[in-house]
Protein backbone atom coordinates (compact mmCIF):
# COMPACT_ATOMS: atom_id res chain seq x y z
CA UNK A 1 0.00 0.00 0.00
CA UNK A 2 1.20 3.48 -0.84
CA UNK A 3 -0.19 6.56 0.80
CA UNK A 4 0.16 9.69 -1.29
CA UNK A 5 -0.68 12.84 0.57
CA UNK A 6 -1.07 16.32 -0.86
CA UNK A 7 -0.98 18.92 1.91
CA UNK A 8 -4.42 20.27 2.75
CA UNK A 9 -6.37 17.80 0.60
CA UNK A 10 -8.49 14.80 1.53
CA UNK A 11 -8.56 12.39 -1.41
CA UNK A 12 -9.16 8.77 -0.34
CA UNK A 13 -10.08 7.71 -3.88
CA UNK A 14 -6.70 8.83 -5.18
CA UNK A 15 -4.86 6.22 -3.09
CA UNK A 16 -7.60 3.67 -3.86
CA UNK A 17 -7.03 4.17 -7.61
CA UNK A 18 -3.31 3.66 -7.15
CA UNK A 19 -3.86 0.50 -5.07
CA UNK A 20 -6.27 -0.95 -7.66
CA UNK A 21 -3.80 -0.18 -10.44
CA UNK A 22 -1.00 -1.90 -8.50
CA UNK A 23 -3.14 -4.91 -7.59
CA UNK A 24 -4.32 -5.27 -11.21
CA UNK A 25 -0.74 -5.02 -12.47
CA UNK A 26 0.43 -7.73 -10.05
CA UNK A 27 -2.53 -9.97 -10.96
CA UNK A 28 -1.81 -9.41 -14.66
CA UNK A 29 1.74 -10.68 -14.11
CA UNK A 30 0.45 -13.74 -12.21
CA UNK A 31 -2.12 -14.53 -14.93
CA UNK A 32 0.55 -14.14 -17.60
CA UNK A 33 2.78 -16.67 -15.81
CA UNK A 34 -0.22 -19.01 -15.40
CA UNK A 35 -0.96 -18.72 -19.12
CA UNK A 36 2.61 -19.75 -19.96
CA UNK A 37 2.35 -22.73 -17.61
CA UNK A 38 -0.86 -23.90 -19.32
CA UNK A 39 0.60 -23.49 -22.81
CA UNK A 40 3.62 -25.61 -21.90
CA UNK A 41 1.30 -28.45 -20.76
CA UNK A 42 -0.01 -29.12 -24.29
CA UNK A 43 -3.46 -28.98 -25.84
CA UNK A 44 -6.07 -30.92 -23.88
CA UNK A 45 -9.73 -30.16 -23.24
CA UNK A 46 -8.86 -29.17 -19.67
CA UNK A 47 -6.02 -26.95 -20.91
CA UNK A 48 -8.31 -25.19 -23.40
CA UNK A 49 -10.83 -24.43 -20.63
CA UNK A 50 -8.08 -23.17 -18.31
CA UNK A 51 -6.62 -21.14 -21.18
CA UNK A 52 -9.96 -19.44 -21.80
CA UNK A 53 -10.44 -18.67 -18.10
CA UNK A 54 -6.95 -17.29 -17.58
CA UNK A 55 -7.14 -15.26 -20.81
CA UNK A 56 -10.36 -13.66 -19.54
CA UNK A 57 -8.62 -12.84 -16.24
CA UNK A 58 -5.64 -11.43 -18.13
CA UNK A 59 -7.89 -9.15 -20.16
CA UNK A 60 -9.68 -7.99 -17.00
CA UNK A 61 -6.40 -7.17 -15.21
CA UNK A 62 -5.02 -5.47 -18.31
CA UNK A 63 -7.97 -3.10 -18.66
CA UNK A 64 -8.06 -2.41 -14.91
CA UNK A 65 -4.37 -1.52 -14.78
CA UNK A 66 -4.67 0.95 -17.66
CA UNK A 67 -7.91 2.58 -16.54
CA UNK A 68 -6.93 2.92 -12.89
CA UNK A 69 -3.45 4.25 -13.72
CA UNK A 70 -5.15 6.99 -15.74
CA UNK A 71 -7.79 7.57 -13.03
CA UNK A 72 -5.06 7.90 -10.43
CA UNK A 73 -2.98 10.37 -12.44
CA UNK A 74 -6.09 12.41 -13.30
CA UNK A 75 -7.23 12.56 -9.64
CA UNK A 76 -3.75 13.26 -8.36
CA UNK A 77 -3.02 16.18 -10.68
CA UNK A 78 -6.44 17.67 -9.88
CA UNK A 79 -5.65 17.56 -6.16
CA UNK A 80 -2.21 19.01 -6.80
CA UNK A 81 -3.74 21.94 -8.72
CA UNK A 82 -6.53 22.51 -6.20
CA UNK A 83 -4.06 22.45 -3.30
CA UNK A 84 -1.96 25.12 -4.97
CA UNK A 85 -4.78 27.26 -6.39
CA UNK A 86 -8.38 26.45 -5.46
CA UNK A 87 -11.12 24.07 -6.48
CA UNK A 88 -12.94 26.92 -8.22
CA UNK A 89 -9.90 27.94 -10.31
CA UNK A 90 -8.97 24.32 -11.06
CA UNK A 91 -12.51 23.42 -12.15
CA UNK A 92 -12.92 26.53 -14.27
CA UNK A 93 -9.55 26.71 -16.04
CA UNK A 94 -7.66 23.43 -15.72
CA UNK A 95 -10.02 20.50 -15.36
CA UNK A 96 -11.11 20.46 -19.01
CA UNK A 97 -7.55 19.89 -20.26
CA UNK A 98 -6.54 16.42 -21.44
CA UNK A 99 -4.62 14.20 -19.03
CA UNK A 100 -1.34 14.91 -20.83
CA UNK A 101 -1.97 18.66 -20.97
CA UNK A 102 -2.75 18.76 -17.25
CA UNK A 103 0.60 17.18 -16.43
CA UNK A 104 2.40 19.72 -18.63
CA UNK A 105 0.47 22.87 -17.65
CA UNK A 106 -0.23 22.43 -13.92
CA UNK A 107 3.33 21.65 -12.74
CA UNK A 108 4.57 24.61 -14.83
CA UNK A 109 2.02 26.94 -13.18
CA UNK A 110 2.90 25.67 -9.70
CA UNK A 111 6.69 25.27 -9.87
CA UNK A 112 7.61 27.58 -12.74
CA UNK A 113 9.54 24.65 -14.25
CA UNK A 114 8.72 22.69 -17.40
CA UNK A 115 7.59 19.10 -17.14
CA UNK A 116 10.10 17.37 -19.48
CA UNK A 117 8.16 16.68 -22.69
CA UNK A 118 11.17 15.02 -24.34
CA UNK A 119 11.56 12.47 -21.55
CA UNK A 120 10.39 8.91 -21.05
CA UNK A 121 7.74 9.90 -18.48
CA UNK A 122 6.00 12.15 -21.00
CA UNK A 123 6.22 9.55 -23.78
CA UNK A 124 4.67 6.95 -21.47
CA UNK A 125 1.97 9.40 -20.38
CA UNK A 126 0.96 9.95 -24.02
CA UNK A 127 0.79 6.17 -24.55
CA UNK A 128 -1.28 5.74 -21.38
CA UNK A 129 -3.76 8.40 -22.49
CA UNK A 130 -4.11 6.68 -25.88
CA UNK A 131 -4.58 3.23 -24.29
CA UNK A 132 -7.16 4.58 -21.83
CA UNK A 133 -9.04 6.34 -24.64
CA UNK A 134 -9.03 3.16 -26.73
CA UNK A 135 -10.68 1.31 -23.82
CA UNK A 136 -13.13 4.04 -22.89
CA UNK A 137 -14.14 4.65 -26.52
CA UNK A 138 -13.82 1.02 -27.61
CA UNK A 139 -14.76 0.25 -31.22
CA UNK A 140 -15.56 -3.21 -32.59
CA UNK A 141 -14.03 -4.51 -35.80
CA UNK A 142 -14.93 -7.00 -38.54
CA UNK A 143 -14.67 -10.71 -37.77
CA UNK A 144 -11.52 -12.39 -39.09
CA UNK A 145 -12.19 -14.64 -42.11
CA UNK A 146 -10.02 -17.62 -41.16
CA UNK A 147 -8.11 -19.22 -38.31
CA UNK A 148 -4.77 -17.73 -39.36
CA UNK A 149 -6.24 -14.23 -39.28
CA UNK A 150 -7.82 -14.96 -35.88
CA UNK A 151 -4.42 -16.03 -34.55
CA UNK A 152 -2.78 -12.86 -35.91
CA UNK A 153 -5.48 -10.64 -34.35
CA UNK A 154 -5.26 -12.42 -30.98
CA UNK A 155 -1.45 -12.31 -30.98
CA UNK A 156 -1.52 -8.58 -31.80
CA UNK A 157 -4.07 -7.91 -29.04
CA UNK A 158 -2.04 -9.90 -26.50
CA UNK A 159 1.13 -8.01 -27.42
CA UNK A 160 -0.62 -4.61 -27.20
CA UNK A 161 -2.28 -5.48 -23.88
CA UNK A 162 1.05 -6.51 -22.36
CA UNK A 163 2.75 -3.33 -23.58
CA UNK A 164 -0.13 -1.15 -22.34
CA UNK A 165 -0.12 -2.74 -18.87
CA UNK A 166 3.61 -2.38 -18.37
CA UNK A 167 3.49 1.17 -19.73
CA UNK A 168 0.55 2.16 -17.48
CA UNK A 169 2.22 0.99 -14.29
CA UNK A 170 5.58 2.45 -15.30
CA UNK A 171 3.95 5.77 -16.20
CA UNK A 172 2.61 6.31 -12.69
CA UNK A 173 6.07 5.85 -11.18
CA UNK A 174 7.85 7.98 -13.79
CA UNK A 175 5.38 10.87 -13.78
CA UNK A 176 5.40 11.11 -9.96
CA UNK A 177 9.20 10.99 -9.98
CA UNK A 178 9.36 13.85 -12.49
CA UNK A 179 6.91 15.92 -10.45
CA UNK A 180 8.98 15.29 -7.33
CA UNK A 181 12.08 16.57 -9.16
CA UNK A 182 10.24 19.73 -10.22
CA UNK A 183 9.01 20.28 -6.66
CA UNK A 184 12.45 19.97 -5.12
CA UNK A 185 12.27 20.91 -1.45
CA UNK A 186 8.92 22.71 -1.65
CA UNK A 187 6.32 22.60 1.11
CA UNK A 188 4.14 20.12 -0.80
CA UNK A 189 5.50 16.60 -0.94
CA UNK A 190 4.56 13.06 -1.74
CA UNK A 191 4.84 10.75 1.23
CA UNK A 192 5.64 7.22 0.20
CA UNK A 193 4.76 4.55 2.76
CA UNK A 194 7.09 2.51 0.59
CA UNK A 195 8.86 3.72 -2.48
CA UNK A 196 6.81 3.76 -5.70
CA UNK A 197 10.13 3.71 -7.53
CA UNK A 198 10.79 0.12 -6.37
CA UNK A 199 8.72 -2.62 -8.11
Amino acid sequence: MVELIIAGRWAPKCSDFFDICTESYNNFQKSKAELQRIKVGGVTEKAVNELNNVTAELNHHSASTVVFAALFLEAFIYDYAAANFSDTYTNKYLDKLSLVSKWVVIPKLVTGKNFPTEGQAFEHLVKLQRARNDLVHYKSGPLPDNIEEWERVLEKMEKEDKANVVNAYQTVKEVLTELRKLEGDGEWYIWFRHSVAKS
